[in-house]
């Protein structure tokens, strides 16, 4: 009985999808039909004239009736030729339906005015026209061209038989306009047949193939494979086998932006015709995008692999455009949409450096797995799987947090925490990482809110951003949109960027950097040294902080030549005006040596693990975390930071005779109002001065500020007091001569030796009053 029941159900169904696509086929002939809507734009300029003439006639045989009647079609045509002209439609809905009712009234006062009202050869010609109708009622597009052809045609006839003077003499011109009527209309319908066959080929060949490069469409060729595999299994080698391919052509959104969308499309169609010749007789298909697929053997694969570079794809200056390949080998049992989907797969599997890889069953596990997680992504994101952590970044003189830096994780029901390794890449190659770098930094800016209305510390956030992110939406004005609409100061949230997205076009990548600087948000350059950064990118762009990748760290204290590289790095960055910070920071030794180096600010695990914000306040809270910095004094903070001890006169005068900067003892010393003065940043040469000078002798110098930084402290006599404030008001370095022996005290424990001193005021710290000099000792 259900199986009965089923089957009705069935019958039913597909009975109502014949009615369905019946019902679809004639709706869209009747509303998508350009050829009916250029009759019925025809129809008054055609019908015109001929009214007009019998208007003519029926004023020269002086009948009333016929001449009302003559007026009527006139003016009947007059508004169907101006509604027709003022639409400028190629288109229209129903146009065919509104063609039969606009011919009803002419064909009506045509009627009755030839038979009724003054019968003559006209009524003849109607009648006529009402005898061959039906068969022209088939063809819809051309009932009207067809309606005048033959009333015309009849006409010349009918003028000839009757040899009336008086009629004949006025249808002269009927004849002359008939022939010429009869004329256009056969060339309008053979034109509008001729359309009419290209159409139709048009519309066959667009249905099989891509409309931009002429092979074959996805749906076509999913077809073809299936009446070729069994065409290929007969024919081929036992030792071969048939295989799918899925080639890409690679970083083609850069490509895009480097030369322009117009030349991406040509580079489409060279991929296209490249693969037909190097595959001839082979099924081509683009998919979508730059995602092109492929049949053939096993064996010619190979050998296209082989020649590679004697045939490689030429784009944009014929410089080689570099692609990849993976393909899948097809078993009897499979699908095609099966085996192109493991091709793909495959595909995404070529790794930098690669040129093709080959699905195996060990890559099926991976494959479900990501097609799993693909499919739990909106649901997570619905749901607020996706967990905000943070990692603090401290400045390295105080040894205070002076920001976070927001990490994700995905807490899943079901899985736990997925690694974060399993997701990132999976959501990048499906263009889904723009929708979680959105759902972070408004969970972060919510956060940030949250923090300062609960406890009235403003904590800095960095973010990273993906360079899918710029391609697909407006970053900088959707993420401005969002903090103001939160209430977050823009100067509070950090954009990192990640070094993959300096692969863009540069003069792409400016314009965002110059788009978020304009909104206020601080711009980060993240993994420096890891891919694609390179020294061009510090001269190119303008970043407020260079972020080190943790590759530098690593080996920091074994490494010599790496160590080398990262002072030097941190020296010119330094110079370029732009901070510096070091991630991976795990040690104390590796701490020591960023410090000397002059590395403005570190993260790692010395200090913390990634935590979230309620744990992070709770520890520092109980004294088990670093103070946070007071964000007041940031700005204070900054410019001690920027200072570079290892050249600290850089460009500011002529250097010629002067010793080598790295080894001038130089350091901020920082002056209270008291006027005692504290060291809170030293270089290496000035440390080893003032430690072999305070220790052992004098250690109750060495005492903490209340930064907590270790510091060498010492009074200032009123006469360095008053130079230091004249310093101050002119903003410009001075040369202090301290050889009078009534300051031999001071200078012994200013630098530890007699010398020259340059001084150079930076800032005054507004919460606390004190002023913060560069001072540096140049040796006579």
């Amino acid at each position: 009985m259900k199986e009965n029941s089923r089957g009705i159900h069935e019958n039913n169904r597909m009975v109502g999808e014949r009615s369905h696509y019946l019902f679809s086929s004639v709706a869209q002939r009747l509303e998508l039909s350009e050829i009916n809507w250029r009759s019925l734009a025809m129809m008054p300029l055609v019908t015109l004239p001929v009214c007009i003439f019998n208007l003519l006639v029926r004023v020269q045989y002086q009948k009333p009736a016929g001449i009302f009647a003559g007026m009527l079609l006139i003016i009947y045509c007059l508004l169907l030729l101006f509604f027709t002209r003022r639409g400028k439609r190629r288109f229209v809905r129903y146009a065919t339906g509104l063609a039969y009712l606009a011919e009803i009234p002419v064909m009506l006062i045509t009627i009755v005015q030839a038979t009724v009202l003054t019968p003559d050869v006209t009524a003849v010609t109607s009648l006529l026209f009402m005898a061959i109708l039906p068969p022209f009622i088939l063809d819809l597009a051309y009932r009207v061209i067809a309606f005048e052809t033959v009333w015309a045609g009849v006409l010349i006839v009918m003028s000839f038989i009757t040899k009336e003077s008086s009629l004949f003499k006025m249808d002269v011109l009927h004849v002359v306009l008939a022939y010429l009527l009869s004329v256009g209309m056969i060339l309008l319908i053979l034109d509008s047949r001729f359309r009419m066959i290209r159409s139709r080929n048009d519309l066959i060949r667009f249905s099989e193939t891509d409309a931009l490069t002429g092979v074959l469409n996805k749906r076509f060729f999913l077809k073809n494979v299936k009446d070729l595999r069994e065409v290929y299994a007969a024919s081929q080698d036992p030792m071969d086998q048939t295989v799918i391919v899925a080639c890409n052509i690679c970083d083609m959104r850069l490509y895009n932006e480097e030369y322009g969308f117009q030349e991406g499309n040509r580079l489409l169609i060279r991929a296209a015709d490249w693969l037909c010749e190097n595959f001839l007789n082979r099924p081509v298909s683009r998919f979508e995008s730059d995602h092109f697929y492929l049949l053939c053997y096993e064996s010619e694969l190979m050998r296209f692999f082989e020649n590679m570079e004697a045939h490689q794809l030429l784009g944009a200056g014929d410089h080689a455009v570099h692609t990849s390949f993976g393909y899948y080998g097809i078993r009897s049992e499979d699908t095609e949409d099966y085996a192109c989907d493991r091709a793909f797969f495959a595909l995404q599997k070529v790794e930098e450096g690669q040129l093709f890889r080959c699905y195996d069953e060990g890559m099926n596990k991976e494959y479900l797995y990501h097609k799993k997680l693909l499919a739990l992504f909106p649901t997570a994101l619905r749901e607020e799987e996706f967990e905000v952590y943070y990692q603090p970044i401290v400045r390295s003189f105080t040894r205070e947090i002076s920001s976070a830096e927001a990490l994700v994780r995905w807490n899943n029901k079901e899985r736990g925490m997925i690694p974060l390794g399993d997701f990132m890449p999976l959501l990048e190659e499906h263009n889904l990482i723009t929708e979680l770098d959105l759902y972070m930094v408004r969970h972060v800016l919510q956060e940030v809110k949250k923090v300062r209305e609960e406890t009235g510390r403003i904590l800095p956030v960095s973010v990273n951003l993906s360079r899918l992110d710029f391609l697909m939406k407006d970053m900088p004005a959707e993420i401005c949109r969002l903090a103001d609409e939160i209430g977050v100061e823009h100067d509070k949230l950090i954009i990192e960027i990640t070094e993959s997205a300096f692969a863009l076009q540069n003069s792409r990548l400016a314009d965002v950097l110059q788009q978020f600087h304009s909104y206020g948000f601080p711009v980060w350059m993240d993994d420096f040294g890891s891919g694609y950064s390179s020294l061009n990118l510090l001269k190119d762009f303008d970043f407020d902080l260079i972020k080190f990748d943790m590759r530098f760290v690593r080996d920091l204290a074994t490494h010599m030549q790496g160590r080398i590289l990262l002072g030097k790095l941190v020296e010119l960055v330094d110079e370029l005006g732009m901070q510096t910070l070091a991630e991976g920071v795990e040690t104390e030794e590796q701490r020591d040596i960023l410090e000397n180096m002059g590395v403005q600010r570190m993260q790692g695990f010395l200090y913390s693990r990634p935590e979230k914000m309620a744990y992070l306040i709770e520890q520092q809270r109980k004294g088990k975390m670093l103070h946070y910095e007071d964000f007041r004094r940031s700005s204070y903070l900054d410019v001690v930071s920027k200072v570079n001890l290892r050249n600290p006169l850089q460009y500011e005068f002529d250097q010629n005779g002067v010793e080598e900067e790295s080894k001038m003892p130089a350091g901020v010393l920082e002056v209270s109002g008291d006027g005692m003065g504290c060291y809170i940043r030293s270089n290496d040469v000035l440390r080893r001065f003032l430690n072999a000078w305070f220790s052992p002798s004098n250690p109750e110098a060495m005492t903490e500020n209340d930064l907590g930084v270790a510091g060498f402290h010492l009074g200032i006599p009123d006469p360095i007091l008053q130079i230091l404030t004249d310093i101050k008001e002119k903003g410009t370095w001075e040369r202090l001569e301290l050889r009078d022996d009534k300051y031999r005290a001071f200078r012994e424990n200013m630098l530890g030796k007699d010398g020259t001193f340059f001084v150079h005021y930076l800032a005054e710290d507004g919460i606390t009053g004190r002023e913060a000099y560069l001072v540096v000792e140049i040796s006579d």
